[in-house]
């Protein structure tokens, strides 16, 4: 197991971890609580910073891929929330950028993975007759799954989805 894989494991369980808490608040308050975006930042910028120290690659191998995910996940959003007229959330913002950290350039598949499970959520609620164009649903739901399916899609879990929904 090289020193990358090492580092891996915690950072993607702690997140996971607090998009549970926050799924949960999303979905009870709909508010993404800034409390929870602070600790998840303070906790992998320990992590980065131990990284650095006891890892035998440069800093800048460390420190860069979380710099281009926080700006890349959190700008994608801020575009979108400009775009949108405030339909996407300031707590979708940070939340992204926050995964943009734990994630470096890999936040992208969770993006993708989010937005695609949100987006059929979204259209089976419309076409049940339950849902309107401008109703807003919770979006940190989806974007644990999605985080969720994207971690396990990259570190070759993909065998393990596709035998449950072929053989159960």
């Amino acid at each position: 197991m090289d020193m990358y894989s090492v580092w891996e494991f915690p950072r993607f369980l702690i997140l996971l971890c607090g998009l549970v808490m926050i799924a949960k608040a999303d979905l009870k308050e709909r508010i993404i609580p800034n409390q929870m975006i602070m600790v998840l930042l303070a906790i992998r910028s320990i992590l980065l910073l131990q990284e650095c120290i006891l890892s035998s690659d440069t800093w800048t191998h460390i420190v860069l891929p979380a710099v281009w995910g926080t700006l890349s996940g959190g700008g994608f959003f801020l575009i979108c929330r400009e775009i949108s007229r405030g339909g996407v959330g300031a707590g979708d913002v940070k939340l992204f950028a926050t995964i943009g950290y734990y994630l470096g350039g890999r936040v992208w598949n969770s993006i993708l993975c989010s937005l695609f499970l949100a987006s059929v959520w979204s259209l089976c609620l419309f076409l049940r007759g339950k849902g309107r164009w401008e109703k807003k649903i919770p979006l940190a739901p989806f974007v644990l799954a999605g985080t969720a399916l994207a971690m396990l899609l990259e570190t070759g879990g993909q065998d393990e989805i596709f035998y449950f929904l072929l053989y159960r």
